[in-house]
């Protein structure tokens, strides 16, 4: 994903000024993978996310320094689930009305969206916004992570049938999901880009690899391999 996303975006134009949105932080591993890549590829972008509750240095470590607008407090506080949400879905909000505002004094050339959670909760206040950077000259991309929200059926259909039907472009992890776009949503072929989903972590360092083998009873020499994900029907 990461190397042919950044690409993808900067061929032919490397002055490109764009903005990767995840404002709630969805997927901030997946955000600074990406941002990582496009710096590599000759585009600085700017990554407009708050930080990341859970891991705190996850942009930091690959050079990124987050602008989520106007505000970026509830992550760096330890609090419980109860009061963190409904803090977290503020902020949000008001780093969008921000970046809006700064948008209407500065537009970038491009908007990379990652998700709209607001969408799911049969709010259309993120398709009005979109539609108004639009008219500011922005371009507006989204990455299709899921065709629609887990074990949503097809409640919320019509939504994202808007929602692809209005960006710019739309970024997908594989054919299946871009004929799915295709058929499914009407979506033109020549408005989707494939890109496959690259690894995660690759570059971290193993921290007690040894040992690690030494209590699985797994030789020094043998391939090991560790899958770490959700087995869930959706």
């Amino acid at each position: 994903m990461n190397q042919t996303a950044g690409e993808e975006i900067s061929s032919g134009c490397p002055t490109l000024n764009v903005y990767v949105v995840d404002l709630w932080s969805t997927v901030p591993y997946y955000d600074a993978y990406l941002c990582q890549a496009l710096v590599s590829s000759g585009v600085t972008p700017t990554l407009a996310a708050m930080t990341y509750y859970l891991d705190r240095e996850c942009f930091s470590r690959k050079g990124i320094t987050p602008q989520p607008g106007l505000v970026d407090l509830v992550g760096r506080l330890d609090l419980a689930k109860p009061v963190r949400q409904p803090l977290k879905f503020a902020e949000g909000l008001v780093n969008l009305a921000a970046l809006t505002w700064r948008f209407r004094k500065r537009a970038p050339d491009v908007v990379h969206m990652q998700y709209l959670p607001l969408i799911q909760r049969r709010s259309m206040l993120e398709l009005w916004v979109l539609r108004h950077w639009q008219s500011l000259g922005i371009k507006v991309v989204y990455t299709v992570h899921d065709l629609l929200p887990h074990d949503s059926g097809a409640s919320h259909e019509s939504a994202f049938r808007r929602l692809y039907s209005r960006v710019d472009g739309l970024i997908c992890h594989s054919e299946a999901v871009k004929r799915e776009l295709e058929t499914r949503f009407g979506i033109d072929s020549d408005r989707i880009a494939v890109i496959p989903h690259g690894p995660f972590f690759y570059d971290f360092q193993p921290q007690g690899q040894a040992e690690a083998r030494r209590r699985l009873g797994v030789e020094a020499n043998e391939c090991l391999v560790l899958w770490q994900g959700i087995i869930f029907p959706y």
